[in-house]
């Protein structure tokens, strides 16, 4: 290109493209991140319409290819698509952008999801574009903008050298003056156009933020940072602790916070007819179980924590409460006064009811496999307690032969003698009542029927213990009486494979827990312990195993570990134990539901923990932590 042509250019771009950004080169070398050809074939084709660019690509079809060409860069703009043969989705976006922090990057995508979009931009991408929706003039634009967004920091900066540099060509020679003018007047004209960049953005977050399709509420909290700094200045060391035992405190702390923006999604959650309705009863949507969530949230916030989430209730306008996922993230820019904080509220009250159908479901389901080992249990004691009765009618008859025979002849004895025959008869019916074999195995009848009926005394009592409904409220139960009334319901679960050994710890006052739902924890587990064991033992083993059951008291906790002798957890599957419908064991035998349903009981259901340990070919050991104390919102 010559020079007059050159030129020419740069008039007809002043003239009839006012909206080119002077930081943009027209010559642009782009590293194209692309395995389709006929993708690739695409873009370059509308690149060649385009007006003001010439477009230099550089095609590479793989990740691995792109990371070598960025080992030395000398690319204006990267041109990325997701889908590449050795990396997928926003993971290949931020292993670009890992090797290529100073080099824009514009995303091709098939996908039109507005909420991808935002990812994308969250994620590093200056801008992105779908494929087969855009021309010459939309790429054109989207690439300036990439590049002038990706250099707004160092036209800043450059401004400032420039201004520096102005003021010493100044003093140095005023000749030089018009000239450092103008480079004042093209930074000024920099800095509009980024200004007005910068309100574009801004006018696509505000976007992004009302149409996001979870709710969204934008909150200033640095009164209430204020107000924490005050009390920490007073000595305050526990400041969740301290506002949860003055409830005035806690009411006056969520009242400092004041609404800035709420978004349509949280409008609709909460039943407000507008954003005003909703920021004056803001107060009203909690309960006093979420206040104590509020206050523990705003004080991780006050430490700086960038994002919180925890489960609590919130009550709608209508006065109906709802479970949610509170999340807290201090917005970008806002973490010193937290005067910019996003408050958003997720309904999860149809997980919630998934959950409690589940652990339903759960409950049916082990009721249905403990059944016949039960009746199987009451039907042992049952059995000899039928047989000894039996046996003792048989002996009563007898006895009774033998005692008329006695009255009949003591009576006659009184009216005078006795003869011969009647003697005779009298020690038959003695010797048919066989009283010295009686006298000693009526009375070991008598105990085992005793025996017998205690012990099916016993198992109805642990069923009853077992199956009692909590109905969602918690109370002080006797971790150690629990699991004993557990695992003799789980007897016949057992009792072929182990034996069970306990040792409760007599220091462990009673814990405050959902009791049915505790028992279930306990039976999942010593379930899973049989039959890890009769997995190890293989069948018609002679020996048994051990279940060891042991509770501790470890301050702040209560904890319960159950041990098995059984095969062992492999280790690349112990992290997945927990997740629904995993499961080791074979067809039919496993729904992979109990450890989950065990992890959200013991974590969610009671803010407590829950941890394996594992040795293969060794055995397995649960560690189950409850609080001795309920936490705060609980019933």
């Amino acid at each position: 290109m010559s020079m007059e042509t050159t030129e020419q250019t740069r008039k007809t771009l002043s003239i009839d493209a006012p909206d080119v950004f002077t930081s943009v080169p027209l010559q642009l070398n782009v590293l194209l991140i692309e395995d389709s050809v006929v993708d690739a074939k695409t873009l370059t084709g509308i690149a060649g319409k385009c007006q003001y660019h010439n477009f230099q690509f550089n095609r590479v079809a793989s990740l691995a290819e792109a990371r070598e060409r960025l080992a030395s860069p000398t690319y204006d703009i990267i041109v990325c698509d997701l889908g590449l043969p050795d990396s997928k989705g926003i993971d290949t976006l931020l292993q670009v952008r890992e090797h290529s922090r100073d080099i824009p990057i514009l995303v091709l995508t098939g996908d039109n999801e507005f909420i991808l979009g935002v990812e994308l931009l969250k994620s590093g991408a200056q801008e992105y574009l779908v494929k087969g929706t855009f021309n010459s003039d939309t790429l054109e634009r989207c690439v300036r903008y990439a590049i002038e967004r990706h250099k707004s920091a160092e036209n800043l900066q450059q401004m400032v050298d420039s201004l520096v540099e102005a003021n010493d060509r100044y003093e140095t020679s005023h000749s030089m003056l018009e000239e450092v003018n103008g480079l004042l007047r093209e930074e000024i004209e920099s800095r509009k156009e980024i200004e007005a960049a910068l309100r574009n953005a801004q006018a696509r977050s505000r976007v992004l933020f009302e149409e996001a399709p979870v709710p969204l509420w934008e909150l200033d909290c640095s009164r209430t940072l204020a107000l924490f700094n005050k009390t920490r200045s007073t000595g305050v060391a526990d400041l969740g602790e301290f506002f949860k035992t003055n409830p005035s405190e806690v009411v006056r702390c969520v009242s400092l916070m004041s609404t800035l923006d709420i978004n349509f999604a949280a409008l609709t959650l909460f039943g407000a007819a507008s954003k005003s309705e909703l920021g004056d009863k803001f107060l009203m949507t909690f309960t006093e179980e979420s206040f104590n969530a509020v206050i523990d949230c705003l004080v991780l916030l006050s430490q700086r924590e960038p994002v919180i989430q925890t489960e609590t209730t919130v009550r709608k306008l209508d006065g109906q409460e709802t479970s949610i996922l509170m999340q807290w993230s201090i917005a970008e820019g806002h973490e010193e006064d937290l005067s910019r904080v996003i408050f958003s509220p997720i309904d999860i009250s149809e997980r919630k009811n998934i959950e409690q159908q589940l652990l339903q479901a759960q409950k049916l389901e082990s009721i249905g496999q403990l059944a016949a080992g039960i009746a199987h249990e009451i039907n042992t004691p049952t059995q000899y307690v039928s047989d000894n009765t039996f046996f003792l009618q048989k002996a009563f008859g007898g006895m009774l032969k033998a005692i008329n025979s006695l009255k009949d002849t003591f009576e006659n004895a009184i009216e005078g003698p006795l003869d011969d025959e009647q003697i005779k008869q009298t020690k038959k019916s003695l010797k048919k009542a066989k009283l010295d074999y009686l006298s000693k195995q009526v009375p070991r009848a008598l105990e085992q029927s005793l025996e017998g009926l205690d012990r099916i005394a016993t198992i109805v009592a642990a069923m009853k213990e077992f199956s009692h409904p909590s109905e969602g409220e918690k109370a002080h139960v006797d971790l150690g009486k629990a699991i004993e009334g557990t695992v003799t319901v789980a007897r016949n679960e057992w009792k072929y494979v182990a034996e069970v050994v306990t040792e409760f710890d007599p220091e462990l006052p009673p814990v405050p827990c959902l009791r049915d739902e505790f028992n279930q924890v306990i039976l999942n587990t010593v379930v899973n312990a049989a039959h890890a064991i009769a997995d190890k033992l293989g069948e018609g083993a002679s020996e048994k195993g051990t279940i060891t059951i042991n509770t501790h008291l470890t301050p702040p906790w209560a904890e319960i570990r159950i041990s098995d002798t059984g095969t062992g957890i492999p280790e690349k599957v112990r992290e997945k134990i927990f997740d629904p419908f995993f499961t080791t064991k074979g067809v039919g035998k496993g729904t992979g539901q109990g450890l989950a349903i065990s992890h959200s009981v013991v974590v969610d259901k009671h803010q407590g923990e829950i941890d394996v340990e594992s040795t293969m070919g060794q055995g397995t050991t649960f560690i189950i932590r409850l609080p001795l104390e309920a936490k705060g919102g609980d019933k």
